[in-house]
């Protein structure tokens, strides 16, 4: 091959005087050329790398000896330092002449030699051959585009891969037959074998076909998969849909629910009535009616607007609310027979249901929804109609109604607005929470162990808290525990006997230092009676903790049963001696500042001192856990009455 290299030489740099960063230039013909030897040159590019100072130096093929006119076209290449980006800038076309070194400079700036007539001619001769190679291709795709007529519903230009065994169905039947050659996007097929409509392709080339208008794209059906009917790619171009699933017939649909009874039609893939606006489906047999819906599993339906949903047998938005453009707006719905019927809900797990605005389901067989009048009727109570905004049911079984009504646990139940967290019995008897906009706990009942209820709705109110357990007789109905689960303090029991002498029993214990210690043990009657569950056991204060005062409408009522005492013996004379010595005074209480009348506890020790016997030994004087002295006013007065009764006989 006769090649005459030129050296092409030149400098880069920047206006600062520097070097571009990963400075190069390549260098190209603009066509294909060739020699009078028969040598033809192709456009292959050559590059060449700038050194550290810019400079570079290239051998190019001369344009001397080229016939058919071409020229080289010189790309400047650089990183761009402020920006981190490569740039690049195609410089002018021009000319390499026989001899050299020569300066890249020299020649932009003497620019291209026009071509020999010679050379236009066969510019000319070749723009021929190839318009009429145009001409004949053209023919050949219009003769194709006859033989397959279409409708306008299909898109003419979705390419899409399969595999050898996949069949093609032409928009008119009995046009193609066994043994024809095709070419379907450029690519050349060969008909096997024909039917009525269908016929199955063999490639020869590449695995690609470009769907015609009114054309699918079908797949042999996988063993396994029941009565499909088969697995074809489609696009709907006048809505802007596309499908990718396997065709089922209405009997092998897992629609167990008949969410899918909103269809125009039983053909849920391929009837225009089916097909939403820009819809999308993946799987098997899925409907998808909802503008720019999608459907991703097996048998489930997409009615609301921009919804998805996937799994099998589920739903976005109600069959029956398709006139409604909010049905399904937005709504997420994934799982087995889950629906999400209001706008912008979510359903997930298995069989539930979202039906309100807002709302959420999830867990097993749960609801989400609105409030109706009619619930009131249920639970006894007036409730009142909303839109079920927010609501949210989840766990086993549980149903919310109402605004930001919430159901959670196993078989728990909301009406009117209310929060309802534990677990009920059974499906037949949940725990279902009474008061509408109320907060209710329990746990394997149907009535609410813990319930708050509503406050008054001011900025100052307070709500209440409200306790229900069963009769508990030794058991603790209520339990204060540590962090270790230890109860540090308990109410034993809470209850309501029956009968005529209905009452509440209350007991409150505590633990202190490990020790069970009984604070109050007691009834409170409709008879009118406060009193304790066991007699001469339970004390009402202590020498500690004293109550203020006590007022009464009769004088107490002692125990003083001979059976109840022993070591029965008369006063001694030193004790009768000392209570003659005992005074009565009158004080101003520091705390309260007010008057007061009766014995001080230090004269009552002193005085017994003096005669050798001790007061608080006697049962006159105690003294409290914090160091105060009390006195037992009874116990004085019995003791002062005998003394006064000795003195009288004596006289």
């Amino acid at each position: 091959m006769a090649v005459l290299l030129t050296t092409v030489t030149g400098n880069l740099e920047t206006l600062l005087g520097t070097t571009p960063s990963l400075s190069r230039v390549w260098f190209e013909l603009n066509r294909p050329d060739w020699n009078a030897a028969g040598d033809i040159f192709a456009k292959t590019p050559v590059a060449v790398v700038a050194d550290a100072a810019g400079a570079f130096s290239v051998p190019l093929q001369s344009t001397v000896p080229f016939l058919n006119g071409a020229v080289y076209s010189a790309i400047l290449k650089y990183r761009n330092t402020v920006t981190g980006l490569d740039q690049q800038y195609v410089l002018a076309s021009f000319a390499v002449p026989a001899s050299g070194p020569v300066e890249l400079s020299d020649l932009l700036v003497a620019g291209v030699v026009p071509p020999v007539p010679v050379d236009v001619l066969a510019f000319a001769l070749a723009a021929q051959v190839s318009a009429t190679a145009a001409a004949a291709a053209a023919l050949i795709s219009a003769n194709l585009a006859a033989a397959f007529p279409g409708g306008p519903e299909f898109s003419t230009q979705e390419i899409y891969s399969a595999d050898t065994g996949l069949t093609y169905t032409p928009a008119q039947p009995g046009t193609v037959v066994a043994g024809n050659s095709l070419i379907i996007g450029g690519i050349d097929y060969v008909v096997v074998a024909s039917a009525a409509t269908v016929f199955a392709l063999q490639n020869i080339n590449l695995v690609k076909v470009l769907l015609r208008p009114g054309e699918r794209l079908s797949f042999p059906v996988p063993a396994g998969l029941g009565d499909a009917v088969d697995l074809g790619v489609w696009s709907y171009t006048a809505k802007g849909a596309f499908r990718y699933e396997l065709q089922d017939t209405a009997g092998g649909r897992n629609d167990e629910r008949g969410y899918g009874s909103g269809a125009a039609s039983a053909n849920w893939e391929t009837d225009p009535a089916n097909i939403g606006l820009l819809s999308r489906s993946f799987g098997r047999g899925n409907l998808t009616k909802g503008y720019i819906s999608t459907a991703i599993g097996h048998s489930n339906s997409a009615y609301g607007v921009a919804s998805l949903v996937g799994g099998a047998g589920s739903s976005t938005g109600l069959a029956a609310g398709q006139a409604n453009p909010f049905n399904g707006y937005c709504d997420f719905a994934w799982g087995k027979n889950v629906q999400a019927g209001g706008e912008k809900a979510f359903a997930l797990n298995e069989e539930t249901r979202a039906l309100s605005r807002a709302s959420g389901a999830i867990g097993w067989s749960t609801v989400s929804g609105a409030s109706t009048v009619a619930h009131g009727s249920i639970i006894g109570a007036t409730t009142v109609a909303d839109e079920g905004l927010g609501a949210f049911a989840g766990g086993v079984g549980s149903i919310a109604y109402g605004d930001g009504a919430v159901a959670m646990g196993s078989y728990t139940v909301s009406y009117g607005s209310g929060i309802t967290i534990g677990r009920g019995i059974n499906p037949e008897n949940p725990l279902i929470n009474v008061i509408p906009g109320s907060i209710a706990w329990g746990a394997n009942v149907t009535r609410a162990t813990v319930e708050v209820l509503p406050g008054p709705g001011t900025t100052t109110g307070v709500g209440k808290l409200r306790l229900r357990t069963a009769a508990i007789a030794t058991a603790g109905g209520i339990e204060i525990a540590d962090y270790d689960g230890v109860v540090r303090s308990a109410v034993k029991s809470l209850q309501t006997s029956s009968g005529s002498g209905q009452s509440w029993n209350l007991e409150l214990s505590a633990w202190i230092t490990g020790a069970l210690t009984q604070v109050a043990w007691a009834g409170l009657s409709t008879t009118k009676g406060f009193f304790p569950t066991t007699g001469a056991n339970t004390r009402l204060g202590d020498t500690g903790r004293r109550w203020e005062r006590l007022f009464l409408s009769n004088a107490p009522d002692v125990s003083s049963d001979a059976r109840l005492k022993e070591d029965i013996a008369d006063l001694s004379a030193a004790e009768l001696a000392s209570a003659g010595e005992l005074r009565t005074r009158a004080w101003v209480l520091k705390s309260t500042g007010e008057h007061a009348r009766g014995y001080i506890a230090q004269e009552i020790i002193a005085a017994y001192e003096r005669h050798g016997v001790c007061a608080i030994g006697a049962g006159l004087v105690s003294m409290g856990a914090d160091g105060l002295y009390g006195v037992n006013y009874s116990a004085v007065e019995a003791v002062r009455s005998e003394y006064l009764r000795a003195r009288l006989e004596a006289m």
